[in-house]
């Protein structure tokens, strides 16, 4: 069920909020039960033959969080828990494309292909297994203590604002709300106006201007003229944020009427002067996880050069494959670790000189070609489209474009722009930015603005058809 359907809207979260807050305050623990149902009829809606997997998985986890600080065996039970995780997300997920490799392998060499009946994909596999591998990580660094109640647990991992397809957040980040967790007026306001705000980025920009990029790249190269194929990407480059970022401030306006704060997962990252700087804004609780568990743990930047060039293209190869098993994801891992890499062999006295905002269009720009290969089908199509992109100084026409978009895309594509890049568009005076932020006039206009775009949105939403956020499938 999509935050972004009218079932959902007026039907599963209505319901829910009435009767989560008509549970007396005092009454926690009897609210977290209820959340818990709920977050697995949630999931039940939308995959009800992975809840097995949902539920024993938990319990694994919960005996052997136990299990690290009860017994003197503690690495032991961290590498039974990450064999489990990675074992059921390897099996899962990645199954499929590596028999489908070994088939085409020897098919190549004259040997029949194998058998296999392919394995359909849980829904948000990749986030329920982070959040897992994260809590027993940190229990068994210290960072946290283990959670005693099961259903508590539990609701740390079902939680289902995040459960699908988050933002990564870790067990100590919630684990004091989990227990004790202050509910008022204010937090119920602030939760219900980002969620409207999430709402209209998924409904109202990222689906109108996607139905474009999915014109564009299902033309073939001949179909494909520079302006045309800039023009796709543009979309898909808007689209694929303002979907994941709209899926973001829901989740986190729903944790907010119900008292959890979860953490921010974007922070206009199209507005970064270098790639380095992209990943600290784009899907920050991801990079997050693969700093602290993955890059660190490598030797992250304390070794040598070529080590410390080795970790990076690690982390974002396994990044690409979090996403999808496909080449075209292992691709586009592998391009930002070179851009990364191909950033620290950079002098700053060179870098140093160059204007920012030079720097913004360079990066915003690789940032694009990357992610022409997160769209593609394969690489070979990844890499022609960015051949047209880079035709220059051959006849091209413009004759197709008003077919491909209408002017309420080229309406949703400018307000996308003016919203990703609006501290460079607007002004960064700090200082006026406090003042309209503090100002009444402007929190009343906000939550008044905010009531528009849920009724635009939800008008949009009753004539069109299901269309799913993009990070479902991984």
């Amino acid at each position: 069920m999509a935050f972004s359907s009218i079932t959902f809207l007026f039907g599963f979260l209505v319901v829910f909020l009435i009767i989560y807050h008509a549970i007396p305050q005092r009454f926690i623990q009897a609210r977290n039960l209820f959340v818990l149902i709920v977050s697995y009829l949630f999931y039940i809606w939308g995959a009800p033959g992975f809840v097995p997997f949902l539920f024993l998985s938990t319990v694994a986890d919960y005996f052997l969080g136990l299990l690290i600080v009860k017994t003197g065996k503690k690495k032991l039970m961290l590498a039974i828990s990450l064999i489990l995780n990675l074992g059921l997300l390897g099996y899962f997920k990645y199954m499929n494309f590596l028999v489908g490799e070994i088939s085409a392998l020897l098919l190549l060499f004259g040997f029949d292909s194998l058998f296999w009946i392919k394995i359909a994909l849980p829904l948000g596999i990749s986030f329920i297994i982070f959040h897992k591998i994260s809590y027993i990580i940190d229990v068994y660094r210290g960072v946290s203590t283990p959670q005693r109640n099961f259903f508590t647990f539990a609701l740390y991992v079902a939680l289902f604002p995040k459960l699908i397809a988050g933002p990564i957040t870790r067990y100590h980040e919630i684990s004091d709300e989990l227990i004790s967790r202050e509910h008022t007026l204010g937090g119920i306001y602030d939760g219900l106006t980002r969620f409207c705000y999430g709402l209209g980025k998924k409904v109202l920009i990222a689906d109108t201007i996607g139905l474009t990029a999915d014109r564009i790249f299902q033309l073939s190269y001949g179909d494909l003229t520079l302006p045309v194929a800039w023009l796709g990407i543009l979309c898909y480059t808007f689209q694929i944020y303002f979907d994941f970022a709209g899926y973001s401030d829901m989740a986190i306006g729903i944790g907010r009427m119900i008292g959890f704060h979860i953490p921010e997962n974007f922070n206009l990252p199209y507005i970064a002067t270098s790639i380095r700087d992209f990943w600290r804004r784009w899907h920050i609780s991801l990079t997050n996880c693969l700093r602290d568990y993955l890059y660190i743990p490598l030797g992250g930047n304390r070794v040598s050069k070529v080590r410390t060039y080795f970790n990076l293209w690690i982390v974002f190869v396994l990044c690409g494959l979090w996403h999808g098993a496909s080449w075209t994801f292992i691709f586009w891992g592998v391009y930002h670790g070179v851009l990364l890499t191909g950033e620290r062999t950079l002098p700053e006295r060179i870098t140093g000189k160059i204007p920012g905002f030079l720097l913004l269009i360079g990066t915003f720009i690789l940032v694009l070609i990357g992610w022409v290969f997160f769209r593609s089908d394969t690489i070979l199509n990844a890499f022609g489209y960015i051949g047209v992109m880079f035709k220059f100084g051959t006849f091209f026409s413009t004759r197709d474009i008003p077919f491909l978009i209408t002017n309420k895309g080229w309406f949703f594509l400018i307000i996308a722009a003016i919203l990703s890049f609006h501290p460079y568009l607007t002004g960064r005076s700090r200082y006026i930015r406090q003042v309209v932020a503090n100002s009444m006039v402007f929190k009343y206009s906000y939550g008044v603005f905010a009531i528009i775009i849920l009724i635009y949105s939800v008008i949009t939403l009753s004539g069109s058809t299901y269309n799913p956020f993009i990070y479902f499938r991984f």
